[in-house]
């Protein structure tokens, strides 16, 4: 298949540009932009004959110059006839990537060096996020751990044990973590680029709880406030900040409620925060920007 890119100075005009990476993606299991950095997971199945999926990491800052690696993942012990591999969280920076592959049933954790030999070590398996930070690599789930190069991994002193973080995304040099709890959301973290607490902050609007929707990449994110009235439409809202200090917050209204489409994906870039809601026609598509304050 083909990949095609469109991208905005400013949000307002679009332009679209083909993606060329240096060999075959396969199946995109995943696609994380952080910073100026684009990177793509991806899978190939098993040719004929073969019994490994070719598993693909592509990264590039400029949509021309790619960094590659591919390595096999082979067909686990126990399967049944047909058995599948898909990428479900993937980091890079300018040396190292990290991917989480999930391999029917199992997750594995593969790493290594962009000149290196890619290697599969033990992975935790419920972590959700994996981050490139300016000191390495974090990966945040139930607790956090952090790696300088993606492959020798330590606990950092995280959040307490009841506490899930449910999605993160790099904000400067440090890293935002929404939480969550077995009795709804929790605070909302700022940690440093080892996973170590800065501080834990909240938003008084949303302080009756609230659940993260779409992949986050940036310090925006869409999420629905809870609500004890089974009978009340629920409507999306805007969470967006720049300093984790001044936070915009906008309720969304631009979609069609009777045919489930809310706002999926939300980006920021400086001061600027787009939402795009899918239409019934992909011409019918809403895209929202905001200006955050300050």
């Amino acid at each position: 298949p083909e990949l095609l890119a469109t991208w905005s100075a400013d949000g307002d005009t679009w332009v679209s540009t083909d993606l060329l990476p240096p060999g075959p993606i396969g199946e995109v299991g995943q696609v994380t932009a952080a910073g100026d950095r684009l990177t793509i997971a991806g899978a190939i199945r098993p040719v004929e004959g073969g019994d490994a999926w070719i598993v693909t990491v592509s990264s590039t800052t400029d949509l021309q110059d790619w960094d590659t690696v591919d390595f096999p993942v082979a067909e686990p012990e126990v399967t049944a006839a047909q058995y599948w591999v898909t990428p479900i969280a993937v980091a890079a920076d300018d040396e190292h990537w990290v991917a989480r592959v999930m391999v029917e049933n199992s997750n594995e954790l593969w790493s290594g060096a962009w000149d290196g030999d890619p290697t599969m070590s033990d992975a935790r398996p419920t972590s959700r996020t994996l981050l490139a930070t300016s000191e390495g690599f974090v990966d945040l789930g139930p607790g956090v751990a952090f790696s300088p190069d993606g492959t020798t991994w330590t606990e950092a002193p995280g959040p307490a044990s009841n506490i899930d973080i449910q999605a993160a995304a790099p904000l400067g040099d440090d890293v935002l973590a929404i939480t969550r709890t077995g009795n709804g959301s929790g605070p909302i973290l700022l940690l440093d680029a080892t996973g170590a607490i800065i501080t834990d902050m909240g938003v008084p609007e949303l302080d009756d709880g609230f659940s993260v929707w779409g992949p986050v990449s940036s310090p925006a994110v869409i999420v629905w406030p809870e609500s004890s009235d089974a009978e009340e439409q629920p409507v999306p809202w805007l969470l967006a900040t720049t300093d984790a200090q001044t936070w915009l917050l906008e309720e969304l209204e631009h979609f069609e409620p009777n045919l489930w489409r809310p706002p999926d994906v939300a980006a920021a870039n400086g001061n600027i925060v787009l939402v795009g809601t899918p239409g019934s026609e992909s011409e019918a598509d809403v895209w929202q920007r905001f200006t955050m304050p300050g």
